[in-house]
């Protein structure tokens, strides 16, 4: 049995053309999107990693406490005091401050820049910044800016910049360096002014450090100069790693990688079901084909488990097959999506992630909702007594049958339940869940679909058909066919159902 099921798939690799096709796309689709979202977080985490990994320990402002007196928004700084108790540890080699407020910047047009105040910063040379072109300010008459906001403003370095002061008063300033601040959005993105210590204070009255910056001493590690900028900084104030605290920006900022993979891994699964119907028709389509040949075998001692099984054996075949080349193609899809994505979410380049766990999900689930549509139609083979599908033609005759009231009441359950997740979703927060519990009940909806098919066919056709039949001949038969065989005709149907849907959801 296993060499006549590999012979007859090496004789008709035509007939397997479509399900090839399908189950390979959904397996792109799906290995394509977690390459594509792994690549972009380690090109994420690579970004900051390399800014923050440049020091060994940060200390950053702390909160305000809620009896404290002031706003209580407002953060509490750290102080030049504090940065002298840094810089005298043992454990430190060089520490600097880094000052955070906001300045409004000008485009060549004298508009202001962003819907928001540019950050305006100033650090030393020991801060995880540092000029990637140029040089840092040095005087009251210098300034730099973040890579990203000179490029949208068209300045270049050595340009002519005005900034307007505390007091909304116009100053001009040499543009002297870029900084590239990474994938870190509130100065990438936002927009970010470097001057120095004395002209930022200048400009904006702020006091004190949002952060300060230590570099380790010979002999120590990072957690120990950590541990030791804690203590010297006192309690109110967070002290880290750098590799920690880049890794903790990573997760909490930027952009949200982890949203963006499930929602593409929906739209996966989507195709993967729109896949396991058309291997399902498909299937099926085959078997009626091939009830001559089957029946053969059961003449010749094949058992009916016999049938079942070689039936399986070809969809596992063409499971393994259409999903390597999936995964394949999917890695590929995966690398141009990050390739093209990476820059346009201001994140840097990073080598190709390809975890074992994107290519596994992409075999395993290939094969088995390869193998899993396959099923039905596999069972439909052992059913037919060997002489009597040797008596009828090659079509799917006496596989059509009633629709019963326990598909009206599956249908109607499926439906029930779509509704009810639906329901839930409105109190799911927001998050991934939503969308999930959103997804889960639109396939629910479309299980309704399918086992509602027959029924909701006989009742379209019976209403389209009217005015059909006046048509001609070949209309009246067209709506007889589709009514004598509603089955065949809901097989079709879903398929369109599902992709009409998409868009229509999509354009929504």
């Amino acid at each position: 049995m296993l060499r006549t099921t590999l012979a007859g798939l090496r004789l008709h690799k035509s007939r397997y053309v479509t399900t090839v096709l399908a189950i390979m796309l959904g397996v792109m689709f799906t290995t394509g999107t977690m390459v594509f979202a792994d690549t972009l977080k380690a090109g994420y985490e690579k970004t900051v990693m390399g800014a923050a990994t440049s020091v060994d320990a940060v200390a950053v402002e702390g909160e305000r406490e809620p009896e404290d007196p002031g706003d209580p928004w407002e953060t509490v700084p750290l102080t030049d005091e504090h940065l002298e108790q840094v810089r005298a540890l043992p454990q430190v080699s060089a520490a600097d401050g880094m000052a955070r407020g906001e300045a409004v910047l000008l485009d060549g047009d004298g508009r202001a820049f962003g819907f928001f105040p540019p950050k305006a910063l100033s650090f030393g040379e020991h801060s995880r910044f540092s000029a990637a072109e140029g040089s840092l300010p040095a005087d009251g008459g210098e300034i730099a800016l973040a890579t990203s906001t000179a490029e949208q403003l068209g300045f270049a370095v050595g340009d002519r910049v005005t900034v307007l002061d505390r007091d909304q008063e116009k100053r001009e300033f040499t543009l002297t360096g870029l900084v590239d601040f990474g994938a870190e959005p509130i100065y990438s993105q936002a927009g970010a002014i470097v001057f120095d210590p004395a002209t930022l204070r200048e400009m904006t009255g702020v006091r004190g450090y949002a952060e300060i910056d230590a570099l380790a001493a010979q002999g120590y590690t990072d957690e120990q100069v950590a541990d030791a900028v804690s203590e010297a900084v006192g309690s109110g104030f967070e002290v880290r790693t750098g590799e920690r605290f880049g890794l903790d920006m990573a997760e909490g900022s930027g952009a949200d990688t982890e949203m963006l993979r499930v929602v593409l891994l929906l739209f996966a699964f989507i195709a993967m079901f729109v896949a396991g119907i058309v291997i399902y028709n498909t299937f099926a389509i085959l078997i009626a084909q091939r009830q001559r040949e089957l029946a053969l075998l059961r003449c010749v001692g094949a058992k009916r488990s016999q049938v079942f099984r070689s039936m399986l054996a070809e969809s596992l075949v063409v499971g393994v097959v259409s999903s390597v080349l999936g995964v394949l193609a999917g890695i590929g899809i995966g690398m141009a999506g990050a390739a093209l994505g990476g820059p346009a979410l201001g994140m840097g380049a990073a080598d190709l992630a390809v975890t074992p766990a994107a290519v596994a999900t992409g075999l395993v689930l290939g094969t088995v909702v390869t193998v899993f549509s396959a099923l039905v139609p596999a069972t439909r083979a052992t059913r037919v007594s060997p002489l009597a599908a040797l008596r009828t033609s090659a079509t799917a005759a006496g596989l059509e049958k009633g629709t019963g009231w326990v598909r009206v009441v599956l249908g109607l359950l499926a439906f029930a339940v779509s509704a009810a997740l639906v329901a839930v979703s409105r109190f799911s927060g927001t998050g991934t869940t939503g969308p999930v519990i959103v997804t889960g009940a639109a396939l629910v909806a479309f299980l309704g679909v399918v086992v509602l098919g027959p029924l909701l066919v006989r009742g379209i056709v019976g209403a389209v058909g009217l005015p059909l039949r006046r048509v001609g001949v070949p209309s009246m038969l067209a709506v007889d066919n589709s009514v004598r065989s509603p089955r065949r005709a809901a097989t079709a149907m879903i398929a369109l159902t599902v992709g009409a849907t998409l868009i229509t959801g999509y354009s929504v």
